[in-house]
């Protein structure tokens, strides 16, 4: 099976923490948005690993079950409000065991057990010390953190300023080792604008399950997007997309509301633009009340999710 692009968030909390959903109820928040994979990541209490959770068993898109990827893992704090995402880590990591000056001892463990090591909202990170900001370096250029997230919902007007000067570190100190470019919700609760799956990531994977995105997370096949909403109580959107347009051919390479590996946000791009002139072209299936119209219509609705992968399975489905 050829890689394709499933679309998830990758860091969201539950009521195992400080989130007001429970897990359950947050995979089906996730598959109403569009997504198709999920990383619970509560405050040092990993869920256990499930390959799946099906939601929708009477549905197919091109050959593919319609479910939802649930990966584990937890967010840790070492302190000086530099957080980690340790995805596919199953083991509780308690903030006493946690040191940044253990970084590099933990990372290895998380990547024996086949996980990967995010920093998360990297804005509050580089406010440290320059002590903690140089271990953090050393880090990327080391191998001991896999990624960061470039965009999230958690981000604020008021932190912009400092999410720019983050951004251009990123690119003069981080970026040329190439990291996993993230993007999440951070969600606990409907508070600052943020919303499940407004901030989302890209991973390019075999399949759907979670060794498949974990791996693609920690081979750096991944993109971060900021979806278009037009309704953000913070203004997040108007805020961020125009600041990309600097950086389009820069290390990291930015593609209207992506970023990451030129590569893959040209091939986003391109299923992008296919996905919309096969909506466009085939308009008038989508006011026909048979199964074609609501294959149609479904298309639509991943296609407005951002899950062009999905759009372009289910419009396949149409013409079968």
């Amino acid at each position: 099976m050829s890689d394709r692009f499933y679309l998830g968030d990758p860091h969201v909390h539950s009521t195992l923490s400080d989130g007001r959903l429970s897990p359950a109820e947050l995979v089906l928040v996730a598959a109403a948005r569009g997504l198709d994979f999920l990383a619970l990541t509560d405050h040092s209490r990993p869920v256990g690993s499930r390959e799946e959770a099906p939601l929708h068993p009477d549905s197919e898109a091109g050959g593919e079950r319609s479910a939802m990827c649930l990966l584990p893992g937890q967010e840790v704090s070492i302190g000086g409000r530099i957080h980690f995402l340790l995805l596919g880590c199953v083991q509780p990591l308690s903030r006493a065991r946690f040191r940044l000056e253990r970084l590099k001892e933990l990372a290895g463990a998380v990547h024996t057990a086949g996980g990967a090591v995010i920093l998360a909202h990297p804005w509050t990170a580089l406010a440290g010390s320059p002590d903690r900001v140089h271990l953090l370096d050393r880090g990327f250029a080391e191998g001991w953190i896999d990624g960061l997230e470039v965009f999230s919902a958690a981000l604020r007007p008021s932190q912009f300023d400092l999410w720019q000067r983050t951004f251009e570190h990123y690119l003069r100190e981080w970026a040329p080792h190439r990291p996993a470019t993230l993007a999440s919700s951070d969600w606990h609760h409907r508070r600052h604008g943020r919303a499940l799956g407004l901030c989302c990531t890209y991973v390019q994977a075999p399949a759907p399950t979670p060794a498949a995105i974990l791996g693609g997370i920690r081979a750096r096949r991944t993109v971060a997007v900021l979806q278009r909403a037009t309704a953000l109580e913070d203004g997040l959107y108007p805020h961020l997309l125009p600041f990309p347009d600097r950086y389009r051919a820069g290390i990291a390479w930015w593609g209207g509301n992506l970023c990451g590996p030129e590569e893959l946000v040209e091939a986003l791009l391109t299923l992008r633009g296919e996905a919309g002139d096969r909506l466009r072209s085939g308009a008038p299936a989508g006011r026909r009340n048979d199964h074609r119209g609501e294959l149609w219509r479904a298309a639509l609705s991943a296609y407005a999710a951002g899950n062009h992968r999905r759009a372009l399975a289910l419009l396949n489905q149409t013409e079968g």
